[in-house]
């Protein structure tokens, strides 16, 4: 309770108003660019949906199922589903029964930035707890003239993407702006079509020269056909035989699951103001609702075909969530305070829980001193969260050191405790508690022709839930990982990488990862006829460690570790793929893409038995208007 008062005493301090130059700034929760990805970089890159971008991030990870449009499970930190917390402009968006979202989601084109939260800090977001946190920041242009953007491509089996965006200014006070995205494929392998329609509506109001109130509207509603992976008994005769040619053949492959699919729907709505407490104390308030609707159907009695011995599962699990959320930021000079409130109340509905409606609270308080000229900053920070009538809590600190010859370095611990998710509570039962020791390190070195990253975290976590065969066991694991992430420029050659090598053989079988992971390329960059052509081009390059198996609840999002063909020490062979890659932008209007996916054709998969695609091309483009 004194924890509550202090922070409400720090929120509400008043001074006098001023500009707003900080307030669009309010959706951001770090002030570095080191952990995050900006439209600028977006603009150039390989991508299909929002997805593709967890590939760019430090210790960043997509367990890729072969096709576009499947719930691939994204990966930071070595935490997946259940784990990561996914945020809209500081605004917790994980769907309450099992504290997981898809980001298919999540439309791509109106993102301006990507914020990785630091590992030690990830935990002050959202109400669960998660270990690692994922910022959206959305575009909050104020445009002069009536801005367009339309964005296509089309890919074999009739996939295809077209997303429009627009932004305007009504009148000098009130600016609008909207997104309307569709995304389909064909079945490359049997039941493995998919549909996507998304919408998103904005406004911003200028209220006064230190105030502005804004509001959204998002809608997100997915078709997924899912077959479960090619039936690998049916094809081979020797268990280790996953090169066979069969598994690799759309047209010849069975597949597990012919009549399995799932509908998501996704609403959010937020209406809020921006403002000013003080000069030196900007603040923002939002009162948010978002839904989410997973209707689920394995041999959908419904239909005229079934699938012999496969059992029928017809369930529709939806949850709705209810909020007000309050960030407020303190500048005291050397002394700076931020703090994040949120209240929530929460309706989730399905078989597979026990309970009803319940509340929950967070707040979570920032401290940072800087000294020496804002060279050295040190981070003291907590957390208070009441989850379904129990209290959990963690604190943590962190430090940055900067010097004068673009180093610089970070180091974060924090300690703290999670609860257990809607589905997990019903069947585990919260007789442990799940504490996590988090730690990092990084040095950052920036010049003009190398921008390198090089870190070091380490997880101590007590209790972790890790499914299995037989159901949740309560396990203490120990994950630790290094990154490298850089970009280095010779001449007009870019050299780009993002690395990661896990260590801990044991932690990571338990959660599945590849012994490393790389995603990086070769690129010769140039612009052309009096500066009218700015482009980039070369070569994509994705590496992929030794790994375990991995088996799917998609219903529930939930993955685990599996040990095929009753093997423990069985680890599938790594893989690799090389991408010619072209984006061009013309007179800072149009970008064309061409990508020859998969150049060697390499047959391989990251998650058993999910064939990455053959050989291929897609080409699309991106154009901007004005007036």
């Amino acid at each position: 309770m004194i924890r509550i008062l202090v922070l409400l005493i720090i929120s509400f301090l008043t001074i006098k108003g001023q500009s707003d130059s900080t307030l669009h700034r309010m959706g951001n929760l770090i002030d570095t660019t080191e952990n995050s990805i900006t439209k600028g970089y977006i603009n150039f890159s390989d991508y299909r949906y929002t997805g593709d971008f967890i590939k760019f991030m430090p210790f960043g990870f997509l367990r890729d199922l072969g096709t576009v449009g499947q719930p691939h499970e994204f990966i930071l930190y070595g935490e997946g589903f259940n784990n990561i917390s996914v945020l809209t402009d500081g605004i917790f968006i994980n769907e309450k029964i099992f504290n997981a979202i898809d980001l298919n989601l999540y439309q791509s084109e109106s993102i301006e930035k990507i914020e990785l939260i630091p590992l030690a800090r990830g935990f002050l977001y959202g109400t669960h707890n998660n270990p690692a946190t994922l910022n959206f920041v959305s575009r909050n242009y104020l445009h002069e003239r009536p801005f367009t953007r339309l964005r296509y491509y089309q890919a074999p089996y009739d996939e295809g993407f077209i997303d429009g965006y627009f932004n305007s200014n009504f009148s000098k006070k009130l600016n609008i702006s909207f997104e309307l995205t569709n995304q389909s494929t064909s079945p490359r392998y049997p039941n493995s079509d998919y549909s996507l329609w998304a919408f998103t509506f904005k406004t911003n109001y200028k209220l006064s020269d230190s105030s502005f109130a804004f509001s959204s509207f998002k809608y997100s509603k997915t078709n997924t056909q899912l077959n479960g992976g090619v039936n690998i008994d049916s094809v081979v005769t020797s268990p280790f035989d996953y090169e066979n040619s069969v598994i690799y053949n759309p047209f010849l492959a069975p597949v597990n699951f012919y009549y399995r699919y799932q509908k998501s729907t996704f609403r959010y709505f937020d209406l809020g103001i921006k403002s000013y407490l003080a000069s030196n104390a900007p603040c923002k308030i939002s009162f948010f609702f978002h839904s989410h609707l997973n209707e689920y159907r394995q041999n959908d009695t419904t239909y005229y075909m079934t699938q012999a011995n496969v059992d029928t599962i017809m369930r529709d699990n939806s949850s709705q969530t209810i909020g007000l959320n309050y960030s407020q930021s303190l500048n005291l000079g050397a002394l700076k305070f931020y703090s994040i409130n949120q209240l929530e109340y929460n309706s989730p509905s399905s078989s597979l829980i026990d309970g009803d409606k319940f509340t929950t609270f967070a707040s979570s308080l920032i401290g940072t001193i800087n000294l020496f000229n804002e060279n050295i900053e040190l981070s003291f920070f907590g957390k208070y969260l009441n989850y379904h009538a129990n209290t959990y809590s963690g604190y943590g600190f962190d430090f940055n050191i900067h010097t004068f010859a673009g180093l610089s370095f970070y180091a974060g611990y924090s300690n703290f405790s999670k609860p257990y998710n809607l589905y997990e509570r019903s069947l585990f039962k919260e007789s442990k508690e799940q504490i996590y020791h988090n730690a990092e390190v990084k040095i950052f070195y920036h010049s003009p022709l190398l921008s390198a990253e090089a870190s070091y975290f380490r997880k101590d976590i007590n209790n972790k839930l890790i499914m299995t065969k037989s159901g949740f066991i309560s396990k203490n694991v120990v994950h630790n990982g290094i990154n490298l992430r850089s970009v280095l420029k010779l001449w007009k050659l870019l050299f780009e990488t993002n690395a990661c090598h896990y260590f801990d053989t044991d932690g990571r079988n338990s959660l599945a990862l590849p012994e490393f992971v790389m995603t990086g390329g070769i690129y010769y960059v140039d612009t052309l006829f009096n500066r009218n052509l700015s482009f980039k081009t070369g070569f994509n390059i994705y590496l992929y460690g030794k790994r375990q198996g991995i088996y799917y609840d998609f219903e529930k999002m939930i993955s685990t570790s599996w040990q095929y063909y009753n093997d423990s020490d069985y680890l599938f062979k790594s893989a690799n793929q090389l991408d010619f890659f072209f984006a061009g932008q013309l007179q800072q209007r149009a970008i064309l893409y061409f990508v020859l996916e998969n150049m060697f054709n390499s047959r391989y998969f990251i998650v058993p038995y999910y064939p990455k695609q053959e050989r291929s091309v897609r080409f699309g483009v991106a154009w901007e208007f004005f007036d």
